[in-house]
């Protein structure tokens, strides 16, 4: 019997290791426990998971949840970055548009040293209840924290600030703009004070700043589509070998560049031609790494509308900013660790979550799953829930 696998969500894995009582004491995590020692089950986590950990003020309970999530991933059942899972999705388009030009073994690797990473921040929260992660982790802690005061930051003057990106979008100037730049130099704890300074703040976010987002959605969630498509390919192929390694055959994409994707077959699209001295390079077996590297960017502004999961990350985060602007606060989790549990709940068949936000998300693209490929995929806000998910979820396979 194949293991059921479930994701557990941060709202939840504080239901598993509340304050002051030992997570094996609870009724869900007796029961996880029990699951997973029969091979009923496997627990995984995601880097979003481990942040979010790593983040709680009391020390205790971080301890306890690490502890809990450590034991039930067996410390090794870790998700890569987002961002592996983006490049994934958007090598399989290359792949199923030119047959042969995809070696996924070098990105297995790189996605095994992201999970390690985690998995070693994780072990060390659950070592040391006292473990100063930013001394150790900065790299990995203060994006998130300046990512939410960079969304918090749109509230102050939301209709402004939603022009302005949009305005960036249709001028093709938004990959060049760096909201991070005020950032960069501040510690962790200047970081952490700023981003509980706007946690607690309530807006009264116009009516019409809403509409603009609304009726912008779209051109919003494809715009930032390429925007991220282009930072996971830079974090995933730092080095040359990497990418050298993982598309293999860049001149047979060149020579065959007119074939069209799936995507553009089905939605009759037109593939804009390479430019003809580029081309020519290829044909003559003249390219140099930058050359190939062009058409890596050329891939990227071919495809960006076509993968699935971009359109998955930035659906949430625009979503996740619309119910921002009606609550007027935007959600103390993050948006973007939203995204990132969403796609990381995509490769597991239950999600433990009773985050409402999240869960909707969820719920929508596992439908889409359900529909178009027959996958078991459920949501489970708590125990009694969890059972009976598991139960059917052990039927179906």
């Amino acid at each position: 019997m194949k293991p059921l696998k479930i994701y557990i969500d941060n709202c939840s894995l504080n239901d598993i290791a509340p304050k002051e009582t030992n997570w094996i004491d609870t009724d869900l995590g007796k029961y996880l426990l029990e699951k997973s020692l029969s091979g009923e089950i496997e627990v995984f986590s995601s880097p979003a998971g481990v942040i979010e950990i790593a983040l709680n003020k009391d020390l205790d309970q971080r301890n306890n949840m690490a502890r809990a999530l450590n034991t039930l991933i067996r410390g090794q059942r870790m998700m890569a970055s987002k961002e592996y899972y983006i490049i994934d999705d958007f090598l399989a388009l290359i792949e199923h548009t030119w047959s042969g030009t995809i070696k996924t073994e070098r990105l297995d690797f790189l996605k095994a040293n992201s999970s390690r990473i985690y998995i070693a921040l994780l072990g060390q929260l659950a070592a040391l209840k006292d473990y100063d992660c930013s001394k150790g982790f900065i790299g990995v802690i203060a994006p998130k924290l300046a990512t939410q005061i960079i969304h918090s930051q749109i509230l102050e003057n939301p209709k402004e600030e939603i022009e302005k990106r949009i305005d960036a979008i249709k001028t093709k100037k938004y990959t060049h703009i760096d909201y991070f730049e005020s950032l960069t130099e501040l510690t962790i704890e200047e970081l952490k004070q700023q981003q509980i300074e706007y946690e607690e703040k309530s807006y009264k976010v116009p009516q019409n700043a809403i509409t603009t987002l609304q009726k912008n959605k779209e051109m919003l969630i494809e715009g930032y589509s390429l925007e991220e498509l282009s930072f996971s390919a830079d974090q995933v192929f730092v080095y040359w070998e990497d990418l050298a390694a993982t598309i293999i055959d860049f001149p047979k994409i060149v020579k065959e560049w007119s074939t069209k994707s799936y995507v553009e077959r089905d939605k009759s699209l037109s593939v804009k031609p390479l430019d003809k001295e580029l081309a020519e390079k290829f044909a003559q077996k003249n390219q140099t790494i930058s050359d190939c590297k062009a058409i890596l960017k050329s891939l990227i502004d071919r495809f960006y509308t076509q993968t699935t999961f971009t359109r998955v990350s930035n659906y949430i985060i625009i979503k996740d900013l619309e119910k921002g602007f009606t609550a007027g606060k935007i959600p103390s989790g993050g948006i973007v660790l939203d995204s990132s549990h969403c796609i990381a709940a995509l490769y597991n068949e239950i999600l433990l979550s009773r985050d409402q936000r999240l869960n909707a998300s969820v719920d929508y693209w596992f439908k889409q799953l359900k529909k178009d490929a027959r996958l078991f995929r459920e949501t489970a806000k708590n125990l009694n829930e969890l059972k009976r998910q598991v139960e059917n979820g052990l039927k179906h396979t």
